[in-house]
């Protein structure tokens, strides 16, 4: 029980706050957007395709750029 609570602050801590939207990507952001797998994902950081940053061991992308990437891929 203990646990449980422990994990919910945690994740209420890495939401935005009223009125602030994240500005980066997560890589489960993009396997859901994308329909991919996290192999697949990974696969395009290491390629290069858009900008991240690694911050803590975890992969942010930047919104902008990758939607930007993205709009170049569909044209």
């Amino acid at each position: 029980m203990a646990r449980q609570i422990e994990n919910a602050n945690m994740n209420e801590s890495r939401k935005p706050m009223a009125g602030e939207q994240n500005r980066c990507y997560t890589i489960s952001d993009l396997q859901q957007m994308l329909v991919l797998s996290r192999a697949s994902v990974t696969a395009l950081l290491k390629k290069r395709e858009f900008h991240w940053i690694q911050i803590g061991g975890r992969y942010r992308i930047p919104k902008k750029g990758f939607d930007a990437w993205l709009e170049r891929q569909c044209q």
